[in-house]
């Protein structure tokens, strides 16, 4: 008799502990949810079946498939489609055109795909970029000035531009500098996992 109670209080006690511990995640979940954008997961030792310079997109998806996503990026996410759908609804009223009409005639595309497609891209970039920030961040990678000015000549051109005034007043250089910073943390991913028929960038 006193061997079954005391089975029951060490039942009773897990239990408790159990429960308090589920509680406690949540209650960290709910407070992670509201002040943190990404807890990353694996991103070295990865698997990754991919060829050439598919290698570094591969992956980076790999990495976001097993990262957490607080709701500062989700609220992002939810911004900037709202950003992306007014400006394709204003770009519709100046053709004159109602925008199940537009999405039609220029993406061929009803409304609720092209809603859904924007949606998709929006989201998938958002959480590309707020991995590959946390990676530079926890690895201390950087992009030098030094960097940034040999990479210049290649933006200019890519961009068809001769004068570097001229580009630096009509294209927001920072938004280059981070594009350089992501591709540079890609780069290194790729260096971190194994790639599956390419180890090395074409």
């Amino acid at each position: 008799m006193k061997t079954s109670k005391k089975k029951w209080i060490v039942i009773g006690i897990v239990l408790t502990v159990v429960i308090l511990t589920l509680v406690g995640v949540m209650l960290y979940l709910d407070y992670s949810d509201s002040h943190m954008v990404v807890r990353l997961g694996k991103y070295r030792g990865l698997n990754v079946d991919a060829k050439g310079k598919e290698a570094e997109d591969a992956v980076t998806e790999a990495i976001v498939a097993n990262t957490w996503f607080g709701s500062a990026c989700d609220d992002q996410i939810e911004l900037d489609y709202a950003r992306s759908i007014k400006g394709f609804e204003m770009e519709a009223e100046y053709l004159k055109k109602d925008f199940e009409t537009f999405t039609k005639d220029n993406y061929n595309m009803t409304e609720k795909e092209f809603r859904a497609m924007v949606k998709e891209t929006t989201r998938d970039t958002i959480r590309q970029t707020a991995v590959l920030h946390a990676i530079a961040e926890k690895e201390n990678i950087t992009l030098s000035d030094a960097e940034f000015a040999k990479a210049m000549p290649y933006l200019m051109e890519a961009y068809g531009y001769t004068d570097e005034e001229e580009f630096a007043t009509d294209v927001d250089l920072n938004e280059l500098r981070d594009e350089l910073l992501q591709e540079k943390v890609m780069a290194f991913l790729v260096t971190q996992n194994e790639i599956v028929g390419a180890k090395t960038r074409d």
